[in-house]
C-alpha cells in the first residue's frame, strides 16, 4: 500500500524521513521552567534531568539544551529544524522514539504530552529499492512537499529474460533452466505441468504475503523446417505462505500477452497462464491447422513483500 506524507519544507521532509521528530516550540527564545524537569528517550535510550544554565530565573537557551542532552544521551542529535527543536538518531537507519511517559519537559520543548504520556516515534524511510517502509518520490506542489511511502519490500529484481544470466527459474525445469517440450497435436489448448513452487527467489517467510511480477516466454515451433517465435506473457502473482511456509499462488490481474514476435508461419498461436487450487498453469495452442510444439521458461521481474 502507498500513503502520502505532507511536509511544509524540504528541510522538514529530509529530517523526518531520516527518523527525526520535530517539536513546536521556537528555539530563538529561552526555555522557561525546564530546570529540574526530566525527559526520557526510548531510542536512543536514556533519561536526563535538566540542570541550571546561564539564563536568569532558571531559563535555558537552546544551545544549553543541546549540549546537556547530547552529553547525557549517547547517539542523540539535538538540532533546530525551521527554528523548532528537532531530535534525530546519530546512527543511520535508526529513528528517534519516546515511550509513553508523562513528562512536562516534553511539553516545554514543544512535543505532545497528554495526561498519562504519549508514545512519540519518528520513522526512518529507506530508499526506493530498500526494505519497507521506503519512500518512492518527492513532489513539490502548492507550497508543500509530498512524499509517497510504500509498505512493501523489494526482495529481488531481474529484468533479464535469460535464466542463465540471472533470471529466476521455476521448479518444473531440469536444473532450473532447461525447456520442457509440449506437443500441440490439435487446435485445443495444452498445458505444461503445473507450477507448484518457485525456486531461485529469496527465502519466503511463513505467514506472509508477497507480490510477484512473473515473466514467461513461450517458444512456439511449427516443425523443424520453420523457425520458431516467442509469445511474451507477463502476470501479476500473489503469493501467500501459511504457518508451515507452504506457498499458495494466485493471479491478481489479467495477464498480458504479446504475440508481436511470432513469425507469419505461426500466426494464430496463443499462450496463457491461469491459476486454480493455489498453483499456476501455463498453456499453449498451435498455429491453427498445423501441428507443432511449444516450450517455455519463466523469470522473475520483481518480488515484493507486503508488511
Amino acid at each position: 500500500m502507498v500513503k502520502i506524507l505532507k511536509f511544509a519544507t524540504v528541510i522538514e521532509a529530509n529530517f523526518k524521513i531520516a527518523g527525526g521528530i520535530i517539536g513546536g516550540t521556537p528555539t530563538n527564545v529561552p526555555f522557561e521552567n525546564l530546570v529540574g524537569k526530566a525527559i526520557t528517550f526510548a531510542n536512543p535510550a536514556g533519561t536526563y534531568t535538566f540542570t541550571t544554565g546561564t539564563g536568569n530565573l532558571g531559563q535555558l537557551y537552546f544551545h544549553e539544551v543541546k549540549t546537556k542532552l547530547e552529553a547525557a544521551i549517547a547517539n542523540l542529535e539535538v538540532t533546530t529544524v525551521n527554528n523548532m527543536v528537532g531530535f534525530r538518531h546519530k546512527v543511520s537507519g535508526q529513528a528517534v522514539s519516546m515511550a509513553a511517559v508523562d513528562e512536562v519537559a516534553r511539553q516545554i520543548l514543544g512535543f505532545a504530552n497528554p495526561v498519562g504520556g504519549e508514545a512519540i516515534a519518528g520513522q526512518f524511510l529507506n530508499p526506493p529499492d530498500g526494505p519497507a517502509p521506503r519512500y518512492l518520490e518527492f513532489v513539490s506542489e502548492y507550497g508543500a512537499i509530498y512524499v509517497s511511502v510504500s509498505d512493501t519490500t523489494v526482495l529481488s529484481q531481474s529484468f533479464t529474460t535469460n535464466i542463465d544470466a540471472g533470471g529466476f527459474a521455476l521448479t518444473n525445469f531440469d536444473n532450473g533452466h532447461s525447456l520442457v517440450d509440449l506437443a500441440l497435436p490439435d487446435n485445443n489448448p495444452h498445458s505444461f505441468p503445473a507450477i507448484t513452487s518457485i525456486k531461485g527467489l529469496p527465502a519466503l517467510q511463513p505467514s506472509s504475503f508477497y507480490g510477484l511480477v512473473l515473466g514467461i516466454r513461450v517458444w512456439q515451433q511449427r516443425d523443424d523446417t520453420h523457425r520458431s517465435g516467442p509469445i511474451e506473457l507477463e502476470a501479476g502473482v500473489s503469493i501467500s505462505t501459511d504457518v508451515a511456509n507452504v506457498a499458495t499462488y494466485s493471479l491478481n490481474q489479467v495477464p498480458t500477452s504479446d504475440v508481436g514476435k511470432l513469425p507469419a508461419v505461426l500466426a494464430g498461436a496463443t499462450a496463457a497462464i491461469s491459476d486454480a487450487g493455489g498453483v499456476l498453469t501455463v498453456s499453449a495452442t498451435r498455429s491453427p491447422g498445423v501441428a507443432g510444439h511449444a516450450r517455455y521458461y519463466a523469470y522473475c521481474i520483481r518480488l515484493e513483500k507486503f508488511t
